[in-house]
């Protein structure tokens, strides 16, 4: 079969065909778009995106900002979004010889433009993570933290404090995404005219995200699998979790009734996905347990834990999200554990009599 190339216009009319509600599907989608036309590609992808009944706008396009065109973060392609519409009922259009011709001169020269676009991206996200773990390891490490305090978070799920921190006076975190320039206010005067300023900002438009922390906020350490911290997840007490942006998230996680810069080899590890499951498993059982952050995450944890613990029994205790279409919880804990040989826990829950 020869290959053909296609217009920005055949894209979009192909993902009439696809659903929209499969976020996995979106995502991927959104991808596929960008890394070919770049982010002339976005009209199409929020037009398709406005069919679902949860649309919001914002997210779409804070979604499309954060799509990797790079490396193994880069997801799916033209020709994948061609061949899933296809199969799903859409028939290309016919072309001419020299309309083939014209769209395949222009569809190398996007690519060569996308391939320069790609590597100046990648160089510049390089330099923002790097920046991202200084400021959490100097936060963590280095100023105000301290190994115990209260939190109503942490009070509410009935779990003990394990390897985190809490803030010992107020903290403004702050991150520029465009320049890679990291800033850290400690004290209440100094950090309420700098949150005061902040709130008033425009967040459409303005590259500086910040991270307020008080005293009742729970600050998680996110380590990659030799302990290097690379960013915090901040939690509070209403249960909200937040990360610094434009660090790193993928394969980090955090040891609880472990140490991971140690080089202690546990018999059998628990993977959860958030704080309390890994605190409560480890509390009941008395094994270790791993914060893998959440579900799509899992995967990459998992391989990283392999690599260097190929004799552990990686024991994956599954949120069992039965109310989320796909049950991501489970879905994403099967695929973790076929990967890695390891074995997977799900909950059941039981209806009240």
């Amino acid at each position: 079969m020869e290959r053909r190339d296609y217009t920005l216009e055949d894209a979009a009319e192909a993902l009439q065909y696809l659903n929209d509600s499969d976020r996995e599907l979106w995502i991927s989608m959104g991808g596929a778009l960008k890394n070919e036309f770049g982010d002339a590609g976005f009209d199409a992808w929020d037009t398709w995106s406005s069919r679902y009944d949860k649309y919001d706008a914002k997210v779409v396009k804070n979604t499309w900002k954060g799509l990797k065109t790079y490396g193994r973060e880069k997801t799916a392609t033209l020709g994948s979004l061609v061949y899933l519409a296809k199969q799903a009922g859409w028939v290309p259009r016919e072309m001419t010889d020299q309309e083939q011709e014209r769209l395949r001169i222009e569809a190398e020269k996007r690519r060569v433009k996308a391939a320069e676009r790609a590597k100046l991206q990648a160089a510049h996200d390089a330099k923002l993570a790097a920046a991202v773990a200084k400021l959490c390891q100097q936060l963590f490490t280095e100023h105000n933290v301290k190994p115990v305090g209260r939190s109503s978070y942490i009070a509410n799920k009935k779990v003990n404090a394990f390897g985190v921190g809490f803030a010992k006076l107020a903290m403004f975190a702050e991150v520029n995404t465009d320049t890679c320039d990291t800033r850290l206010l400690i004290g209440n005067t100094e950090c309420g005219s700098a949150l005061t300023e902040a709130n008033n900002r425009d967040k459409d438009t303005d590259p500086r995200s910040f991270r307020y922390l008080s005293g009742d906020a729970v600050i998680v350490p996110l380590r990659d699998i030799n302990g290097v911290i690379h960013n915090l997840q901040v939690i509070y007490k209403t249960g909200k979790k937040t990360f610094f942006k434009g660090g790193r998230k993928s394969g980090l996680m955090h040891g609880i009734g472990f140490d991971l810069t140690a080089d202690d080899i546990p018999e059998t590890l628990l993977v959860a996905e958030g704080y309390s499951t890994a605190a409560s498993l480890h509390m009941a059982t008395g094994y270790p347990a791993v914060m893998a952050i959440d579900s799509g995450n899992l995967p990459t944890v998992a391989k990283a834990l392999r690599e260097r613990y190929p004799d552990t029994l990686l024991v994956f205790c599954a949120d069992n999200d039965t109310e989320t279409e796909g049950n991501p919880g489970v879905t994403k804990a099967k695929q973790a554990a076929a990967e890695v040989g390891g074995v997977v826990l799900v909950p059941e829950f039981l209806e009240a009599a």
